[in-house]
């Protein structure tokens, strides 16, 4: 059967994938329950993140508007001394109505002796002066608000609880693996593990850039006539996959090794340190990949796998590999 190019409709689509699976020449995923199930968890835990991103902007607007000095006293609007306190009294009225002992004896117990009579006395003098609106309908958005934002921060941490736990009970021994990569916690083992599924998809010559590109981090090339021009990274592949290895990146070039060697020779080239930080995370991938295929700990050699060192007697070069 010969299929011209320009005609495409949906019984030949059918006919044309039919045909490529009956010849072999189509590559499936290879479904596995516990890869997918700990995918869904992760997609859970950054729709709850995303909807606790939208509460604390809701929120932090309001109390910008009904008193504007509270972050002159807690730094950090959601820590758990500064959300008791504004569950109880967030209006600067009801701070001022609730007195000082009172309030003292609640910070004091909530902050475990880090916030105290010093504190409380300089909180009550900013509502005293306060140049807030206390709109009635702002307070009564605020108070629908605060017990959703409380109740969703203790889902987020079971479900990292949840995650963590399934991941180790069913990927244990990939886990201890990841661990031993430089900015690799629970969560981005996770993300590793379960995002890139059965390794053997990814067998064949050049195994690492396939795994760079289906989590999109390969470099996207636009080609016209004689002229190649690059356009980023193709985007191609899990988002959220991106995500844990971006802070991973972040969290390694931090730290004394070679990812943070590889940084700083990217950087002092002239790349933007944007682009050097997407070059980490996709070493730090094909890095992982490496170790979950062989079953080995990280090694410092991974990062550079051909190592051209001098001898110093007579300056013969040696070249290794990993």
């Amino acid at each position: 059967m010969v299929v011209k190019p320009y005609f495409k409709t949906d019984p030949i689509d059918s006919h044309v994938l039919a045909l490529g699976a009956e010849l072999e020449l189509l590559k499936g995923e290879i479904y596995n329950k516990e890869h997918s199930h700990l995918k869904e968890m992760l997609q859970i835990r950054r729709k709850l993140n995303n909807d606790i991103t939208r509460l604390k902007n809701q929120v932090t607007r309001l109390v910008d508007l009904i008193f504007p000095e509270r972050s002159l006293i807690f730094k950090d609007l959601f820590s758990k001394t500064s959300l008791a306190v504004l569950q109880l009294v967030p209006t600067p009225k009801d701070l001022l109505d609730l007195g000082q002992r009172e309030l003292a004896i609640m910070m004091i117990k909530s902050s475990y002796n880090r916030i105290g009579l010093k504190h409380t006395k300089k909180l009550l003098d900013l509502a005293s002066s306060t140049v807030g609106i206390t709109d009635p309908i702002w307070v009564y958005e605020l108070k629908l608000l605060l017990p959703t934002l409380v109740q969703m921060q203790g889902q987020i941490l079971q479900v990292n609880r949840n995650i963590s736990d399934y991941t180790k009970q069913e990927f244990g021994d990939q886990l201890d693996l990841l661990k031993t990569l430089p900015g690799v916690k629970d969560l981005t083992g996770a993300a590793i593990i379960g995002f890139l599924g059965d390794l053997r998809r990814f067998d064949g010559g050049r195994s690492g850039r396939k795994v760079v590109a289906f989590a999109g981090l390969a470099i996207k090339q636009h080609s016209s006539g004689t002229k190649q021009r690059h356009w980023g990274i193709s985007k191609a592949g899990p988002p959220l996959l991106r995500f844990y290895l971006h802070f991973a990146a972040l969290t390694a070039i931090r730290l004394d090794g070679p990812f943070k060697e590889f940084y700083h020779r990217l950087t002092g080239r002239g790349t933007p340190k944007l682009k050097a930080i997407v070059a980490v995370s996709g070493k730090m991938l094909r890095t992982a990949y490496s170790m979950l295929r062989d079953h080995t700990p990280f090694d410092p050699q991974m990062v550079y796998p051909r190592v051209i060192q001098i001898k110093p007697n007579n300056l013969a070069l040696i070249v290794t590999s990993t």
